[in-house]
């Protein structure tokens, strides 16, 4: 029931970025969360949901090995993370042309209409994320997709991604992870060390199940193909 909006999903994604996974059960934690609605002109009578929503985004688990936020100290995550690259000729057609070869993204590029571009992809990660000597990133979402936390089922997920083209924007997320991995890791293999894409949608996370959780892991030879293709080279997926 929390209000909708542009203003509430920055709200969250503000919440998310100052909070310490590790730490939702001190007195800070719901100083922050005041403090924040406070200056995102909310209720004060919000805060105990969303300490709620914080601590079961933070310690639901997002695989079946048990990982879940709330291991991830302030050392190993980044959060807002920057990136920009060069981007040389791209067109929708050539975007398809790479798309259209996989099964999962062929659709992604349906209806896409731009003129053709050349010049700097630029963006902002929310979450990047170090588990285990693998590298993740991470995308908060506020969309409210009804009222049950059934109505955050996988099937619902991966419906609101394709309407929204999410799986294009973290394909663009991922190759600027991939690329800044391997200018800064030494050794890096995307197989090693990318561990994949996680799409939270906030509302519907509880804690025990799989609700609200999308997680993706391209597969290296379609992410290396958009890298060649957004560099202006040739390259497929296939």
């Amino acid at each position: 029931r929390f209000p909708r909006g542009p203003q509430a999903g920055t709200f969250m994604h503000a919440l998310l970025e100052h909070m310490d996974f590790a730490d939702t059960r001190s007195q800070v934690l719901t100083e922050l969360v005041r403090r924040m609605l406070s200056r995102h002109g909310f209720d004060d009578s919000w805060a105990q949901a969303l300490l709620d929503m914080l601590r079961s985004v933070v310690e639901t688990e997002l695989d079946d090995h048990g990982l879940c936020l709330a291991q991830v100290t302030r050392s190993r995550r980044r959060d807002e993370m920057a990136f920009y690259y060069p981007l040389k000729n791209l067109s929708p057609a050539s975007l398809r042309a790479v798309l259209g070869g996989t099964d999962m993204y062929r659709s992604t590029t349906d209806k896409l209409q731009f003129d053709p571009v050349r010049g700097l992809m630029r963006g902002f990660i929310d979450l990047v994320f170090e588990h285990e000597g693998r590298f993740y990133l991470v995308d908060y979402k506020s969309n409210h997709l009804g009222d049950r936390p059934e109505d955050y089922a996988s099937n619902a997920l991966r419906a609101a991604m394709r309407l929204h083209k999410y799986d294009l924007q973290y394909l663009i997320y991922t190759v600027a992870l991939h690329r800044y991995l391997g200018q800064r890791l030494p050794g890096y293999e995307y197989e090693q060390h990318f561990g994949g894409v996680y799409y939270l949608f906030l509302r519907g996370m509880r804690q025990g199940y799989r609700y609200g959780i999308y997680h993706d892991r391209p597969q290296q030879r379609l992410i290396e193909a958009l890298d060649l293709l957004f560099a202006g080279k040739s390259g497929t997926a296939s």
